[in-house]
């Protein structure tokens, strides 16, 4: 192993001297190649550490065919203009010097940025890639793909550098370069046109030097970091103790992001030519062992979602699992066919989980159907999707034995089964549920987070108060116990899903419990969330006090907390007046709740000087809520919808002329409709709930990956149109009353 460790040294060495470019540190005698990638401000020599990652590669007995390439692009400080871009343009050509486009399998190893690179790669070379149909691995380890809040800071690189690779990294609504990549790519995986398998890798705790100054946020959080690759055997892995950096350099060939690099280009090299990786190709048998091309190359269509246009709502929301010409089982009908298509909606998309839910929910015996479903239930995964069944249930001893069924049925190790009781527990607001001993270290990794999401889960159904003190109590002690092995606390995305149900009223308990207790933020801030939805009067006490404190970011979603609450009351009148500043979000907020007319000109003003972002979408969204009192609102509601540059303020605009109407609405709404995407195409769809009928949008919602609408849809002012318009349609399609408590559905 010696004389092969000193060839690939050797081979390292030249590489280096080539600079930028792709260097061979061993060409292809295989049909599999291995390119690495790496990230901003970095090189091939500096990013992969020593022994280097591709060096490691190398030492595999099982891969001595293989090419094995770094590719090196110029990144540096004082790279200006040269884009990514202009890296897949180079990358392109390198790739037709050293002939690797003939390859059958060509997997890309990307750090951090070199994951936007090779994604805009493929997406800019598809059709020649379509020809030859590789299959393309991408193995993508904390990689932004929607963007890195750190980026935010080193913007300014982009503006003082001229650096425009800085400037595509940001997590922003305005980064529309990345977000467009982002469709790009995903429309790419869905259209079955390549055959791409993948694999995400995640960051574990922030840098050093973010640690030393207190700061615990990865560089590259998880949901931007596992945004496409989640089928069985390519679930995204987090990397324990790993960095951002460390991340990408391995110490030995045992180190466990290599060992996931190793099964990953195996599982990929035990493909045949042009199998099916990620996404299904359909060949005609007549071009088997002929020359691929485009024209033999045929995409099998998607299972027909909908049968013929018979009025019925619920058809709409139909997986694709089921046959479009089922519909919602009456309740009379046989318990296993309706746990069966429970279970179904269960695992699709947002409305098509809250049908599931309906379906439980409403039916004589939910405790029988939940049963019945469990019975059905033959994997973990489908055991958790059922769970939130349970807060429908009153008696605690059906989690108990649903419990014992998964145990039963799936023969867990006790590590899963004790998470289960937790969940199930949690779900049937059972908090009193027996706690492993947390000073164990193993216990803190493998239970922290489980028990904390079952904790917060109990608080959704009715508690009396002494009960959600303690639940209060219970989840700042999980965190605390997450935090002394992650070194970071539970991220505020997980925190807003698992209190997105909580009733105002326990929320309002929890919140004053939280902050005599001095809880971390996030969860703070999820639960101040929860409250902008759904208002409760006896927070404001807390309201103030966050408003008055020091944290700018729990101060303004504070201030919008207490924007929402209506003043009825003269002492809150008169707090709002005090505390929300003229033209801050928080005023424009209560303007909408208020009523109040006389701030109209106001926010028309603020919607035409604004360029886009939050209090452009809040102003815009006031001003549909004051519409129907006010010809005046309507007049500046035309003028957004028609000229303003922001895309997402022209649909807000045109919801609040359809909510209000306005007979120009409709003609708006299908001249925008044809190139709107992901929350702008949403936002329309909710308009012409109000100019039609909500048929267009239960389509969106059941065809589009959340993702594409996910993190948007976090601000209040997107969640109320959706609500509104529900209300609205359930006046036509009474069923949809059935949805009404459920938009808020795990």
């Amino acid at each position: 192993m010696s004389g092969l460790s000193k060839s690939t040294n050797a081979a390292r060495q030249a590489a280096s001297s080539l600079g930028f470019g792709l260097q061979p540190l061993r060409r292809s005698n295989s049909d599999t190649t291995v390119i690495f990638v790496h990230g901003i401000l970095s090189d091939s020599e500096a990013a992969w550490g020593n022994p280097s990652w591709p060096s490691l590669l190398l030492e595999e007995e099982e891969f001595l065919e293989a090419g094995v390439y770094v590719f090196t692009y110029r990144t540096g400080l004082i790279s200006h203009t040269y884009s990514v871009s202009d890296a897949t343009d180079a990358l392109r050509e390198y790739l037709s010097e050293f002939d690797i486009w003939k390859q059958r399998r060509i997997i890309f190893v990307c750090h951090s940025m070199g994951g936007i690179v090779i994604r805009r790669f493929i997406v800019a070379n598809q059709a020649r890639l379509a020809k030859t149909n590789p299959i393309l691995g991408l193995f993508l380890v904390a990689s932004p793909s929607l963007g890195s809040r750190d980026a935010n800071m080193i913007s300014i690189l982009s503006y003082a550098f001229s650096h425009s690779q800085a400037a595509i990294l940001r997590f922003s609504q305005s980064n529309t370069t990345l977000d467009d990549l982002h469709r790009d790519f995903r429309t790419l995986l869905d259209s079955k046109i390549l055959c791409i398998v993948g694999r995400e890798l995640i960051e574990d705790r922030p840098i050093r030097i973010k640690r030393l100054f207190g700061l615990w946020r990865q560089v590259v959080e998880p949901f931007s970091a596992s945004a496409y690759f989640h089928g069985e055997g390519y679930e995204p892995l987090k990397i324990p103790g790993s960095d951002h950096s460390s991340i990408v350099k391995p110490l030995s060939r045992t180190a466990l992001q290599h060992q996931a690099l190793v099964r990953f280009v195996r599982q990929s090299s035990e493909m045949g030519f042009g199998e099916p990786a990620h996404r299904p190709i359909v060949r005609d048998q007549e071009s088997a062992g002929s020359q691929v091309t485009p024209e033999t190359i045929t995409v099998e269509p998607p299972p027909l979602r909908l049968g013929p246009d018979n009025g019925t709502v619920f058809q709409s929301a139909l997986s694709v699992k089921l046959t479009s010409g089922t519909t919602m089982p009456s309740d009379d009908a046989n318990l296993e066919r309706k746990a069966e298509i429970a279970l179904e909606l269960r695992a699709g998309r947002m409305i098509e989980r809250m049908f599931a839910s309906a379906l439980v929910k409403n039916d004589v015996n939910p405790t029988a159907i939940f049963m019945a479903a469990a019975g059905l239930a033959s994997s973990e995964r489908q055991f958790e999707l059922i769970a939130p069944w349970l807060r429908w249930v009153r008696d605690n001893r059906t989690a108990e034995e649903a419990a014992k069924l998964f145990e039963e049925r799936l023969q867990p190790s006790w590590v899963y089964k004790t998470r289960m009781q937790a969940t199930m527990a949690g779900w049937s607001g059972n908090w009193l549920f027996s706690v492993v001993d947390m000073s164990d270290r193993y216990h803190k990794e493998k239970f922290a987070y489980t028990y904390s999401m079952a904790y917060a889960h109990a608080a959704w159904k009715d508690q009396n108060e002494t009960a959600l003190r303690s639940i209060a109590g219970r989840l700042i002690d999980m965190n605390r116990h997450f935090f002394d092995y992650y070194n970071r606390d539970i991220s505020v995305f997980d925190w807003l899903s698992a209190m997105k149900g909580i009733p105002p009223g326990n929320a309002k308990i929890l919140l004053n419990e939280m902050v005599a207790k001095k809880a971390p933020s996030d969860m703070i801030y999820a639960l101040l969330a929860r409250l902008c939805l759904e208002p409760s009067k006896g927070a404001v006490p807390d309201l103030e006090v966050l408003i008055r404190a020091a944290d700018s970011e729990l101060s303004s979603q504070a201030m919008k907390a207490l924007a929402f609450i209506p003043a009825q009351a003269r002492t809150i009148r008169e707090l709002k007046q005090d505390l929300l500043a003229k033209g801050s979000i928080g005023d424009v907020i209560s303007a909408a709740i208020d009523l109040r007319l006389d701030a109209v000109d106001n926010l028309g003003a603020l919607v035409s000087g604004s360029g886009g972002g939050e209090l452009g979408y809040y102003a815009a969204w006031s001003l549909g809520q004051l519409a129907p009192g006010s010809p005046e609102t309507r007049r500046y509601l035309h003028h957004g919808a028609i000229e303003h540059p922001d895309a997402l303020i022209r649909a807000m605009c045109i919801v609040g002329l359809a909510a209000s109407g306005a007979a120009e609405a409709s003609q708006l709404v299908e001249a925008e409709l044809a190139d709107s995407r992901d929350l702008q195409k949403f936002c329309l769809l909710v308009a012409r709930t109000y100019t039609e009928d909500i048929t267009s949008l239960l389509h969106f919602l059941a065809e589009t990956s959340e993702d594409r609408v996910y993190v948007p849809l976090l601000l209040t002012c997107f969640q109320r149109v959706f609500y509104d318009a529900l209300r609205h349609a359930s006046m036509h399609a009474p069923m949809l009353n059935d949805l009404q408590g459920l938009s808020d559905d795990p």
